[in-house]
């Protein structure tokens, strides 16, 4: 496990930051990318060696990181990169169904001008990156666009109900975008959704926006059904 740990992480320079800030981004990046793929064991020793720090700051990032639902903690058994069962995913997938497509809507009737011009900027850089091969599934600008839309939707409470599941929408929305083909059908359900934007129609907007998270919904667990393992 150390040398698996060694090969994955490298260690990290603190300077003017907080430790454990930087030795959760480290982690959490770890996790989202499947370098550490869940059910991965997080022991602290190993942790500390491979980053270069002390136990401490490792023991408060992985407390984080299971507050973000990142990472499993159970007795006796330590910390792992956690796992997520169909019916997991299923039932999360219902709550980002419900929250982004209220966004979308809010965003649609709040939305400025400016605002919605950014948005298809936004969307035509993505497009240039996904033409532009991207290995790894979604374009690294995708996940702005979902950003964008909260913050068009001027919801604090909204805002503040999202951030308690950001951590998963990115792992999943990762999972769900591995394959280049549900990429490609991601962003023409993105144009849709910026088209009722545009035209202010908060129904097609939101409609739109709960079927995009549908889709990815059945991309993932159609993969996973397909591979046997979440998310492979």
């Amino acid at each position: 496990m150390r040398e698996s740990i060694l090969e994955v992480l490298r260690p990290i320079d603190a300077t003017g930051a907080s430790l454990v800030d930087l030795v959760e981004v480290a982690l959490e990046q770890a996790i989202l990318d499947e370098r550490l793929p869940e059910g991965s064991p997080l022991a602290e020793a190993d942790l500390a060696v491979a980053l270069g720090v002390s136990r401490s700051p490792v023991r408060d990032a992985l407390r984080r990181l299971a507050h973000k639902g990142l990472a499993d903690v159970r007795p006796r058994k330590g910390v792992t990169v956690a796992t997520f069962s169909p019916a997991q995913i299923s039932d999360f997938f219902d709550l980002r169904e419900s929250l982004e497509g209220l966004a979308a809507r809010l965003a649609a009737e709040r939305m400025s001008a400016e605002e919605v011009g950014r948005l298809r900027s936004h969307l035509h850089r993505t497009s240039e990156e996904l033409a532009a091969g991207r290995p790894h599934g979604y374009p690294s600008s995708d996940e702005d666009f979902h950003a964008r839309i909260l913050q068009g939707a001027r919801s604090q409470q909204l805002k503040r109900a999202m951030q308690t599941i950001q951590a998963r929408v990115r792992l999943f929305r990762r999972r769900s975008g591995a394959m280049r083909r549900r990429a490609e059908q991601a962003l023409a359900e993105h144009r849709a959704i910026l088209a009722a934007i545009e035209s202010r129609d908060a129904g097609a907007a939101e409609a739109g926006m709960r079927q995009h998270i549908r889709n990815a919904r059945e991309n993932l667990l159609g993969k996973s059904s397909a591979d046997d393992v979440i998310g492979r």
